[in-house]
């Protein structure tokens, strides 16, 4: 399955695989496991001496219904340094779909009730913010998959700090919006200058 790497670049143009790529790993198959497919899309932030990750994982694991063939779930990794050793958060999925992704197919769902993917953590004004595509199910899809996908931003409290290995937080509890949806995927992205 999918690994997650890291790339080194002096000017932004040129880049050279780090020799400790890759970074992050799929996790053991297992009854219960979430990531055992593929860990891939992250995005990373930097919270005093700590870089943390925030990952998409899938598993093959047919019995596990937030994430696999079928959906896709959030985990948390953090590291001393952004070239690892990395380490998974036990407390993982942090960020689930919203629906059962395995419902009947033929069912309208809401719209990131099958994937969530392409995490993008920013803070803005003191506030944590997760920007991340959604997948969903729609009768009128016009792609193949029978897939509507959407870009949606889910807003953290103020009083929860990116250190969910200190202070565990299931962050899929906050405040969900969509922002765009269309039948293509899109991966949300945000670049911040300045608050």
């Amino acid at each position: 399955g999918y690994r997650t790497g890291v790339a080194l670049s002096q000017d932004g143009i040129h880049w050279k695989d780090s020799p400790e790529s890759p970074i992050l790993v799929p996790g053991p198959q297992s009854e219960s496991s979430w990531d055992d497919a593929f860990v891939s899309q992250c995005c990373v932030v930097r919270v005093g001496d700590w870089f943390y990750m925030l990952y998409a994982g899938a598993s093959n694991n047919v019995r596990q219904q937030l994430s696999g063939k079928d959906g896709m779930a959030f985990g948390l990794a953090r590291a001393r340094h952004p070239e690892g050793p990395w380490e998974k958060y036990q407390g993982n999925p942090v960020f689930k779909p919203a629906d059962d992704p395995l419902k009947e197919r033929e069912q309208d769902s809401a719209w990131d009730s099958v994937f969530v993917q392409h995490p993008c953590l920013v803070q803005i004004n003191g506030q944590w913010r997760l920007y991340y595509t959604g997948w969903s199910r729609k009768k009128d899809a016009r792609n193949p998959a029978g897939a509507e996908y959407a870009v949606g931003v889910a807003f953290l409290d103020n009083e929860h700090k990116a250190d969910h290995f200190l202070e565990p937080v299931d962050i899929s509890s906050y405040k969900k919006e969509l922002i765009y949806s269309n039948d293509f995927n899109l991966p949300a992205k945000v670049i911040r200058e300045k608050d």
